[in-house]
């Protein structure tokens, strides 16, 4: 694996190869959503691409603080694709690479024309997320919503 490899994280897990300038296009064609998991050497975790400095830019975005890099961390952990059923409010599509009906806005973070952040599944009633900005990986992010859903 080379430096300039990147990964991104399918629905079902199933993760692709690509370097970081196709991965730009692609984020800024809106072909991929900005919560798109990604992941590169160095990265002890899966983050959402809006947080990650080289890719924020184009996002119109600014990058979170995702910490330092650990040059020994060269393989992927299994992506926590739990991170798209919150992202859609529900069943996420097949894939994200496949265009979807009503995903036009994904690039403006507005999932879907059915989606409101008030009404996902994890925030009805009064308890509502944090930012994942707030939190400093996506599983310390979902273990929040998990908490958020017991307390229905």
């Amino acid at each position: 694996m080379n430096d300039s490899e990147w990964f991104w994280a399918d629905c079902d897990g199933t993760t692709k190869s690509t370097s970081v300038a196709a991965l730009r296009a692609t984020l800024s064609l809106a072909a991929l959503p900005p919560f798109v998991l990604v992941w590169r050497a160095g990265f002890a975790e899966w983050l959402p691409a809006y947080l990650v400095s080289e890719f924020a830019k184009i996002l119109n975005v600014e990058a979170g603080d995702i910490g330092e890099t650990d040059p020994d961390l060269t393989e992927a952990p299994p992506a926590p694709v739990e991170w798209y059923v919150e992202c859609f409010g529900g069943a996420p599509p097949p894939s994200l690479a496949e265009p979807v009906a009503g995903m036009g806005d994904t690039r403006d973070m507005k999932i879907g024309a059915k989606f409101d952040p008030q009404q996902m599944k994890t925030v009805l009633g009064r308890n509502k997320p944090l930012p994942i900005a707030a939190f400093r990986s996506v599983d310390d992010y979902l273990t929040h919503i998990q908490g958020l859903r017991s307390k229905r």
